[in-house]
């Protein structure tokens, strides 16, 4: 059977005891172990130095969070911020962009597809029918391929009995699973909240924030970078929010970001004061895919974020790509009967009846 390499540990040279110019002690060779495509699958999510416990406490005190991105979505055939930049290009005509700028455009798509987006709003804003084409393009671009798919990844999230959910998508997953599982949930679109609403005190009974909005209210969505500047940095009632998420009394577990989808993190963080970032105390978690390749480069990383509170778990992708989420989360299912007490179960289920 074929063994994929797992680089465990990056090297490091092992510093000399001895007096200067005694000689000094070999580097310590690299630790490499051997995971087959079995062993992979038979351990869907990869634990370094016991993380997990941490976040399965979460679990069982009733004080997690679930924070989910585009990577859930895109297992339905939903797009990502490249493709969705690039859609957006595609419609505009001619007319707006020579085939030069649209090439221009396009590789600027493949490195900050966010600015693309911006550069692009920023020409149809004024014009009707290119605003139409832009606004086009993202409602295509959310609308999932695989309902039944669809439908399922997002149940498997509501079966983590999170506190509340909060998502950077506009799609309407959550509305697609089983009605009984949204008893008693209210959702909320963040960007168009009711006039009285406090949005931190919905955070319970598994409730569901649209934090970027909805794709039934586009013109208000999160979607420039002009729109994120003004969303996080210019709305008490958002500060405010996540200032209660991340402010020390829950553990958030972050669900469908990549190592370099960093940006929700840097603005939620940056939007807090100084006094703010010291609560922060709370073990935050992302879980993580990635090629055992590229585990190495993993291990520097994640002390990247840790400057968030944030500790990266990672589960490979090598055989099943980015569909192995589906297989994490079913884990991450079992293990919460594995941590929630008895008695607790028996009334989830009477309130599920």
């Amino acid at each position: 059977m074929e063994k994929v390499p797992i680089n465990l540990e990056v090297d490091k040279a092992s510093r000399s005891q001895n007096a200067p110019g005694e000689g000094s002690q070999e580097p310590a060779k690299e630790k490499v172990e051997l995971f087959s495509k079995d062993d992979i699958h038979s351990h869907p999510l990869f634990y370094p130095n016991g993380h997990h416990k941490p976040l399965f406490d979460a679990i069982r005190n009733e004080n997690l969070i679930v924070f989910y991105g585009a990577g859930v979505s895109q297992l339905a055939g939903c797009c990502g911020w490249v493709e969705l930049a690039k859609r957006i290009i595609k419609e505009f005509s001619d007319n707006e962009y020579s085939n030069i700028e649209k090439n221009v455009l396009t590789d600027m798509a493949n490195n900050d597809p966010r600015k693309a987006i911006s550069i692009c709003y920023s020409r149809a804003k004024n014009n009707n029918k290119l605003e139409d084409a832009y606004f086009k393009a993202i409602k295509e671009s959310v609308t999932p391929s695989n309902n039944r798919k669809f439908a399922d990844i997002h149940e498997k999230l509501l079966d983590l009995n999170a506190i509340c959910y909060v998502t950077t998508n506009i799609d309407k997953g959550m509305e697609t699973v089983n009605n009984m599982k949204l008893t008693k949930k209210k959702i909320i679109n963040a960007t168009n909240p009711s006039p009285s609403s406090d949005l931190a005190k919905e955070i319970r009974n598994g409730n569901i924030f649209y934090l970027h909005g909805s794709v039934d209210d586009l013109r208000n969505t999160i979607f420039t970078i002009q729109s994120y500047l003004k969303f996080y940095y210019k709305s008490p009632a958002i500060t405010h929010f996540l200032k209660k998420i991340f402010g020390g009394n829950f553990s958030v577990l972050f669900i469908g970001y990549s190592l370099s989808e960093y940006e929700i993190l840097q603005n939620i963080f940056l939007s807090l004061d100084a006094q703010d970032k010291e609560i922060i105390q709370s073990r935050h978690f992302l879980l993580t895919p990635i090629y055992t390749k590229d585990l190495a480069k993993f291990n520097v990383e994640k002390d990247f974020f840790k400057i968030f509170s944030v500790e990266t778990i990672p589960y490979f992708i090598d055989y099943d790509g980015y569909e192995r989420l589906s297989d994490v989360l079913s884990s991450l299912r079992a293990k919460i009967h594995e941590y929630t007490p008895e008695t607790l179960k028996v009334f989830k289920d009477i309130d599920e009846v």
